[in-house]
């Protein structure tokens, strides 16, 4: 919202635009426009890789909660082997 209101009074107004670049130091409006947003660019930028970065970090938290809660007990597992065909319990006792 600021910055279409700037935008508005950068076109409206541009010998305003001008004086700020002077007092700024910066020959013409346009130069200080581009500058100004080459700023705002490289802010947005890091900005949005620290947010991406702590995303990735609470999926990845969350995808492990996951699957450690709907992983099966280790007995389970143990059960499930025997009563599988050529299972462990299947094997050893033909073995025997």
């Amino acid at each position: 919202m600021l910055a279409t209101l700037a935008a508005v009074v950068a076109i409206a107004f541009p010998e305003l635009v001008n004086g700020l670049a002077n007092l700024v130091g910066v020959g013409r409006g346009t130069d200080l426009v581009l500058y100004v947003l080459v700023v705002v660019f490289i802010g947005n930028s890091i900005s949005n890789s620290i947010r991406h970065r702590q995303l990735e970090r609470e999926v990845t938290k969350l995808a492990r909660q996951v699957a450690i809660s709907s992983a099966p007990a280790p007995v389970e597992r143990e059960i499930e082997r025997e009563q599988q065909p050529g299972g462990e319990g299947a094997t050893g006792a033909a073995a025997s």
